[in-house]
């Protein structure tokens, strides 16, 4: 939690700052709810900017950059001004919601709007704001590392620029990751000032960034009297929690713009000035260095403003800000169809999900999307119900994108569909959730096309929900909210959901002490991407994140040296070491030759070495578990679809044994009938389970996740094993299910067991 406590203080003086400029009539509470996520917004964009600017990143110079930015905070804070007609509008909206002066007609009466809004406030605001908290600090107490597998590479650019201080391809591949900067390289300041690896300071960073969202939101939402009902409103979709889970920070990072949209786009005009238009300008930037879907967001919000605002509050801030906006969109679109767009030629368009408006948002948005149409039916006449309800439609004709599916040669619609990778899941939660906080809440002061500005008594006349309809969204949103809270701490018991496994964790870290100069052959997948690198070895694979330039890589050609035994080749180019794991498929080709030897076997991930003189009979033999004489079943691999090579025919269905034992036989190979065999057992544990496996010795374990268990058999022509599971947890909701990763979503606690290795003594 160190790593939350210190974002916070360095993004709360710099939001503290932005809060009183943005919104001169917050009051402390809102101020304090705002300034988390404006701050943090503002150093993305600074440690971003930097790695733009400079194409290179240092500790320091970042560190300089954050000490700049809160000593502008502090001045702004500190900034008074005595003299009315010197004051800039914001202070003069401060001073008038103290009671210090008589403000203008306009504002005077925001002032006196808010001053009423915020006395109004719910009293169950707090409670709720605590909760928001433990439901995004919780993943930080529960688990070791992120679940999903985004992290990973989020990981390698954050380790890229910390221990290189640039974002160039480790050796021996050549070329670059041209992607949004702000997020690694603010994870890379956080990882070499708390010494913490890089893997865990990005989750610090993602979870910290969504943390400080629902803050920001819960503000933005206050100053239209429904903050509370906001925050609750999020918990009726499960969009926005999903991708969080999935480690799909940068995207949810980039939402933080969003509370300065709903800050200024839902003001009136009036009481816009340009200190709003700089802000603005400001957060769109700070949003494309996260993630360029925050920023399509945001500009959509912008048209939704301007087509409904124009028809209303028709004036020449009007004209100032159309200008703005337009060119703001156009260079946008000039940089996305000059830079990014002309290396997309050969990409298809992606639809993740298919149509991404459609199910996805039945799934993730259901409820949540039922009452926030009755909210944007019944809040039809006000403006900013307006505004809200064309932006949600903007958003969701993007996504038919998907009806250029697969097609190529349309290089805007393929960055599109990149860009907006997963939308179903965050492209609606929050218009929706802001429409429902609206209608939710009695202490809104909505504005009504044609009609003068409201008196105070007429403020609360807003259209608002019967307090029996309050209490069913209430309810829903509770219980959907415990409900995924606790299936959160079940998920804490089962490291098998993992992209790869402990023992992949301490092989990376195990790579710190080879020789200089090493080469480590790494498979191209989750588990085999390095982020624990060292200038003293390189790697020969590297993932595919962003728009990947490689203009020199080996990867493809080791891989088929190492299928085909081509010690020359690898030789050649200086391939030293291997890396594998038992989620992949390299380990079966590494262990059936004779070639490489085993360095460090950490439950079945494992480091080689190439041998410089061969070494026969050395090889190991994979068997098949097919035995069903048991309380078992055959499922599907969660992994099968990413292993390229099966070299023993084990197939993609794995033996499930639920609990109870199983007996095999095994006819020993001809090669080692005559030598001591290690017969290791490769599982992982779903659930809590007692494992064992015996032949003549009996050795066990309760590990979770991946594991392999060895014993020692004397020669002999046949071996015959036991392999019994003792679970002691029952049954469990798998996510798995829900992604189409696994067969079920009401799951089991089981071992799978995956294959028996025959491996001589010595090898091991």
């Amino acid at each position: 939690m160190l790593g939350v406590v210190l974002l916070l203080l360095i993004s709360i003086i710099p939001g503290l700052g932005l809060a009183r400029v943005l919104d001169g009539s917050a009051d402390r509470t809102r101020r304090f709810l705002l300034a988390p996520a404006l701050g943090l917004l503002l150093i993305f964009g600074i440690s971003g900017i930097y790695v733009v600017i400079t194409q290179r990143w240092t500790w320091l110079e970042i560190s300089l950059c954050i000490l700049l930015v809160n000593l502008l905070g502090l001045y702004v804070i500190r900034h008074r001004v005595e003299e009315t007609v010197e004051m800039s509008p914001w202070l003069k909206l401060e001073a008038a919601m103290g009671g210090e002066i008589i403000a203008d007609e306009v504002l005077d009466d925001e002032a006196t709007t808010q001053r009423w809004i915020q006395d109004s406030r719910s009293n169950w605001f707090n409670p709720m704001l605590l909760g928001a908290a433990l439901i995004a600090l919780l993943p930080l107490i529960l688990f070791e590392r992120p679940m999903g597998v985004d992290w990973i590479g989020f990981s390698v650019l954050t380790d890229s620029l910390a221990s290189r201080g640039t974002l160039e391809l480790p050796s021996p591949s050549q070329g670059y990751w041209t992607y949004p900067p702000a997020l690694p390289s603010l994870s890379a300041w956080l990882a070499i000032t708390l010494a913490i690896d890089a893997a865990s300071s990005v989750m610090l960073v993602g979870q910290t960034a969504f943390l400080f969202l629902l803050l920001g939101l819960a503000g933005a939402g206050d100053r239209h009297g429904c903050g509370p009902q906001l925050l609750l409103a999020m918990g009726l979709g499960a969009g926005i929690f999903a991708k969080v889970h999935d480690s799909g920070w940068p995207t949810v990072a980039s939402l933080l713009g969003l509370v300065v949209g709903l800050l200024i786009l839902l003001r009136p005009s009036a009481t816009r000035g340009r200190h709003h238009t700089f802000g603005f300008v400001a957060a769109t930037i700070s949003v494309a260095l996260i993630h360029p879907t925050g920023a399509i967001y945001l500009s959509t919000l912008m048209v939704a403003h301007i087509a409904i605002g124009r028809n209303i509050e028709a004036d020449e801030g009007w004209q100032k800000l159309i200008i703005v906006s337009a060119s703001i969109i156009t260079i946008a679109i000039a940089f996305a169809m000059g830079w990014f767009a002309p290396r997309l030629f050969d990409v298809a368009v992606l639809a993740e999900y298919g149509w991404q408006g459609g199910r996805p948002l039945l799934v993730y948005s259901g409820f949540l999307l039922v009452f926030g149409s009755i909210a944007a039916w019944k809040l039809r006449d006000n403006i900013e119900a307006k505004i809200v309800t064309l932006w949600l439609g903007l958003n969701w004709l993007l996504t038919f994108v998907h009806l250029t599916e697969g097609l190529e040669q349309i290089p805007i619609a393929s960055l599109l569909s990149l860009t907006l990778y997963s939308m179903g899941l965050h492209a609606f939660h929050i218009p929706l959730a802001m429409l429902v906080g609206l209608w939710w809440s009695q202490s809104t002061s909505l504005r009504v096309q044609g009609q003068e500005t409201k008196s105070l008594l007429m403020i609360g006349a807003d259209p608002h929900c019967s307090r029996k309809v309050g209490f069913v969204i209430a309810a829903i949103a509770l219980i959907q909210i415990i409900s995924a809270q606790t299936i959160l701490v079940i998920l804490e018991s089962h490291e098998e959901l993992y992209a790869l496994s402990d023992g992949d964790i301490e092989i990376q870290k195990a790579l710190a002490g080879l020789p200089e100069g090493s080469i480590i052959y790494n498979e191209n997948a989750h588990w085999g991407h390095v982020w624990h690198s060292e200038d003293g070895f390189g790697v020969t694979s590297v993932p595919t994140l962003g728009l990947l330039k490689m203009t020199n890589g080996i990867y493809s050609q080791m891989t088929r040296a190492i299928l085909e035994d081509d010690i020359e080749t690898i030789r050649q180019n200086g391939i030293t070491h291997a890396i594998s794991s038992p989620l992949g498929a390299i380990g079966w080709v590494l262990a059936a030759s004779p070639w490489w030897e085993i360095v460090l076997d950490e439950d079945g991930s494992r480091l080689w070495n190439l041998r410089t003189t061969l070494l026969p009979a050395s090889e190991s033999e994979f068997i098949e578990i097919s035995n069903l004489d048991c309380d078992c079943e055959k499922r599907i691999d969660q992994w099968s679809e990413h292993r390229f090579h099966d070299p023993f025919s084990l197939g993609d269905m794995r033996l499930h044994l639920n609990s109870g034992q199983l007996e095999m036989t095994i006819a020993t190979p001809s090669s080692l009938i005559s030598r001591q065999v290690n017969i290791c057992l490769v599982y992982e544990s779903i659930g809590e389970n007692n494992v064992k496996l015996s032949s003549e010795i009996v050795v066990e374990s309760e590990k979770r996740g991946w594991n392999q268990i060895c014993l020692e058999k004397s020669p002999s022509s046949e071996i015959k094993i036991e392999i019994s599971v003792d679970s002691s947890t029952g049954k469990w909701v798998n996510p798995l299910g829900l992604s189409g990763r696994s067969d079920r979503i009401l799951d089991t606690s089981a071992a799978r067991l995956h294959w028996i290795e025959l491996r001589p003594v010595g090898d091991v």
